[in-house]
């Protein structure tokens, strides 16, 4: 299958969350992202939610009950990315 955007697919991908320094460690990422997650579930929008993230912040994530995938195979940016995932079901 080729690889990209597909309108009919079952996992929804968080591209970007960024807090402004002044604003930061002080819940707001957590409840962007939770309020975000929360919205999937009702609305039954996707099966997952996957994101990129640096390996510091994979314990952040995993606070908010997304997995480790392992090591992503995505370059961006110089890559060093962790692939984590969400299940919504």
């Amino acid at each position: 299958p080729r690889p990209g955007h597909k309108e009919d697919g079952a996992t929804v991908c968080v591209h970007s969350l960024g807090v402004l320094p002044a604003y930061q460690r002080r819940g707001l990422a957590a409840l962007l992202l939770r309020s975000y997650v929360q919205t999937l579930r009702d609305q039954r929008a996707a099966a997952r939610v996957a994101l990129l993230a640096y390996p510091a912040l994979v314990p952040f994530y995993a606070r908010l009950g997304f997995r480790c995938a392992g090591a992503s195979a995505a370059a961006f940016g110089g890559g060093g990315w962790v692939d984590m995932l969400l299940d919504l079901g």
